[in-house]
């Protein structure tokens, strides 16, 4: 039925031709990381894996990614982070009052600016800047412990990525 939330957790039911186009745009993007080397996974609305044991399942091979967005047509994009991906990011959260923005400034005048990188605007209004993840060492996930409101993605990690809804990439400079 129109308008009716989908059992999967995917958006409402009969949706149309601008849908449609939405949707192979979504499959086009996650083929276009995947050549880059970027392991993906098919996210919910929510931001969590729709598949299981996705640190192992996401995939660069644009076969199973076919499969899965034939499944999951409107999936957000998760991109892995870690080794697999060769991607270490700093999120910088800014929802429910986050004080990502005003400790990054923090740790910015302390310890210089960070370089230009690639970097998105997420959907909830923060930051997600990528950057090469560092060969010879371990780096995994953070919450908090750079400054609050600022996490770290990197082994065992992953985000989600534009055109997902509310996700747009930035220019290099801040």
């Amino acid at each position: 039925m129109a308008g009716q939330e989908q059992p999967d957790g995917q958006g409402p039911a009969g949706r149309g031709a601008l849908d449609a186009a939405f949707d192979s745009r979504l499959l086009a993007a996650a083929l276009k990381y995947a050549a880059y080397g970027w392991p993906v996974l098919p996210c919910g609305s929510n931001k969590k894996p729709l598949i299981k044991d996705w640190p192992n399942a996401a995939s660069t091979d644009p076969n199973q990614i076919r499969k899965w967005w034939d499944m999951f047509p409107t999936a957000m994009i998760g991109v892995v982070t870690g080794p697999r991906s060769g991607l270490f990011v700093i999120d910088v959260d800014v929802k429910n009052s986050a004080p990502g923005l005003s400790s990054l400034a923090a740790l910015e005048k302390e310890h210089g600016k960070l370089p230009d990188t690639l970097s998105q605007i997420t959907a909830s209004g923060g930051f997600h800047y990528l950057f090469q993840y560092p060969k010879g060492i371990e780096l995994g996930n953070s919450s908090g412990k750079l400054g609050k409101g600022i996490d770290t993605r990197g082994t065992g990690g992953f985000i989600v990525v534009c055109p997902s809804h509310g996700y747009k990439w930035r220019r290099a400079q801040r």
